[in-house]
C-alpha cells in the first residue's frame, strides 16, 4: 500500500513556528513526548496533548534522543543522544527544569530511558566506554534523580530500554557496537560484535537470559514490548544490497527474524529507527532511510503494509485510539488507523524535525 502525500495532506492542519511554552491555565495532559531540532540547529524537548496540541516546548543543551513522561510526578524527562552528557527533568506543571542529571565518570547516557513500574526507580541505558560494557544506571527520583546503583545490561552498545510487558523485567536492546566519546560516530568492533537482546530481572538487577540471532552484523537497537513478546528493529551493518531482515520476534524463548521484510530490506538502507506495537500484534517499524512505516503482523511474520511517509523516525501505539502515531523529519505527525492501516489525520509543525523516538505518556 503507498499513500502519497496528495492524498492525506487534506487532513492535516500545519502549526506555525511554537513559542517556549510554560505554565497555562488550561494546561493539557500530556500524550505524547519527542525531541526535536529546528531549522537554527536548536534543540528542544517538547509534549503533545491527544489534539496533537504542545503541552510543553523546552529547550536542550544538545541534540536530545528518547523522551519519557512521567504522569506520576508530572514531570518529563529528555535523554542526550550518545554520547550523551545529560538527562532534563522538566515539571509538567510550569515546565521548569527540575533536574539536570550529568554523565557519571566514564560514563556516557545512550539516549533512552524508562521508570519501573511503582516509578520507584529511573533507568538509564549507559556505555562504559573503557570497558566497551553496557551498563544500566539506576537513580532515585525520590533524592533528587541521585544514581544509587549500576546494573550490567548483558552486552555492548546498550541502546533502547522498555519494560516487559509484566513489568518484571527491563528488556534491553544490546547493539553489539563499541564506540568512544573521542571518535562518537566510529564503530570500533564491526568485525567482533555480538549484539543481544537482554532480560535483566528488575528485583535483582541481574541478566536473567539473552537472545541472539544467527547473523552478528545485525544489530539489535530498537525494541516494543507486548503480552506475547518483544518485538525488534535492526541496523544491519553491511549497507550492502543484500536482502536481509531487519525486523525480528522474540517470543520470551527464541528470538528470529521476522521474513516479510526481508525484500525490502535493501530499499530501507538497511536501517529501523523505531518500533511500536498494538493491542492485537501488529507491528509498527520506521525507516527513515527508505521514507517507509511497514506494518508486520507478529505472528505469522507477514508484511501487511508498507507505507510511503517521508522520513519516519518516531512511532507509538494509542491503544484507546487504536491508532500509531508516526513523527517524521518534516516536522509532521500523522495519526495511522490501525484497521486500515490510512492516515486519518495529524499536523504538520513548522520549522522543525522530530527525533527518532515519540514515546506515548
Amino acid at each position: 500500500m503507498k499513500i502519497s502525500r496528495r492524498s492525506f495532506i487534506g487532513g492535516l492542519v500545519s502549526v506555525g513556528a511554537l513559542p517556549i511554552i510554560g505554565c497555562s491555565q488550561a494546561r493539557q495532559q500530556t500524550l505524547l513526548t519527542s525531541s526535536a531540532t529546528d531549522f537554527n540547529g536548536q534543540h528542544w524537548m517538547m509534549g503533545l496533548d491527544d489534539q496533537l496540541l504542545p503541552t510543553f516546548k523546552l529547550p536542550l543543551p544538545s541534540r536530545g534522543h528518547g523522551v519519557i513522561y512521567s504522569k506520576k510526578r508530572d514531570q518529563a524527562l529528555a535523554f542526550a543522544r550518545r554520547p550523551g552528557e545529560y538527562v532534563m527533568v522538566v515539571d509538567g506543571k510550569n515546565a521548569k527544569v527540575v533536574h539536570h542529571i550529568v554523565n557519571p565518570p566514564n560514563r556516557r547516557f545512550y539516549g533512552h530511558g524508562v521508570f519501573n513500574a511503582d516509578e520507584s526507580l529511573l533507568l538509564v541505558a549507559e556505555n562504559d566506554y573503557e570497558q566497551a560494557k553496557g551498563k544500566i544506571g539506576v537513580y532515585d527520583p525520590l533524592n533528587g534523580y541521585r544514581k544509587i546503583d549500576e546494573w550490567d545490561a548483558g552486552g555492548t552498545g546498550t541502546h533502547e530500554i522498555r519494560l516487559s510487558h509484566d513489568q518484571k523485567y527491563l528488556v534491553v536492546a544490546n547493539g553489539g557496537i563499541h564506540t568512544h566519546p573521542l571518535t562518537p560516530r566510529a564503530k570500533l568492533n564491526v568485525e567482533h560484535m555480538k549484539p543481544n537482546l537482554a532480560f535483566i530481572e528488575l528485583s535483582t538487577g541481574k541478566v536473567a537470559r539473552t537472545f541472539t540471532l544467527p547473523d552478528a552484523q545485525s544489530s539489535i537497537r530498537h525494541i516494543g514490548c507486548h503480552a506475547n513478546g518483544v518485538a525488534v528493529g535492526l541496523q544491519h551493518q553491511t549497507h550492502t544490497s543484500q536482502q536481509q531482515s531487519l525486523t525480528a520476534w522474540c517470543d520470551n524463548s527464541t528470538l528470529g527474524w521476522l521474513d516479510g521484510t526481508t525484500k525490502v530490506s535493501p530499499l530501507l538502507k538497511h536501517y529501523i529507527a523505531s518500533v511500536a506495537v498494538s493491542s492485537d500484534g501488529l507491528i509498527g517499524y520506521t525507516a527513515p532511510r527508505g521514507n517507509k512505516v511497514l506494518f508486520v503482523d507478529a505472528l505469522s511474520g507477514e508484511l501487511k503494509s508498507s507505507l510511503y511517509l517521508g522520513d519516519p523516525g518516531g512511532i507509538a501505539f494509542n491503544e484507546l485510539k487504536q491508532q500509531f502515531v508516526v513523527s517524521t523529519g518534516a516536522g509532521g505527525v500523522y495519526l495511522i488507523d490501525v484497521q486500515g492501516l490510512r492516515i486519518v489525520g495529524g499536523k504538520e509543525f513548522e520549522g522543525i524535525r522530530w527525533d527518532n523516538h515519540m514515546m506515548l505518556a
